[in-house]
């Protein structure tokens, strides 16, 4: 639904939570072709294999701030 109106920002709270294997891989295809479109995403997860494999930007919070900036090929440390 979020996409109906081809926003320019789009803003997903643990959107891999709940798929299943077919699901995830479906969404992370969906995500690489809107950021190949130069949409800007911005995506809160603990599902650090799925953020490595969509995320140019990796950003660790902790007591509300950010604590540290990852590259995506750096594994997501806890």
């Amino acid at each position: 639904i979020c996409l109906i109106h081809d926003p320019e920002i789009i803003i997903f709270d643990e959107p891999t939570n709940a798929l299943d294997e077919d699901g995830q891989i479906f969404f992370s295809q969906l995500l690489l072709e809107l950021k190949d479109q130069g949409k800007t995403i911005l995506v809160s997860s603990h599902d650090k294999d799925f953020l490595n494999q969509v995320a140019d930007h990796i950003f660790v919070y902790s007591e509300g701030k950010i604590v540290k900036e990852l590259e995506h090929e750096h594994e997501v440390e806890a």
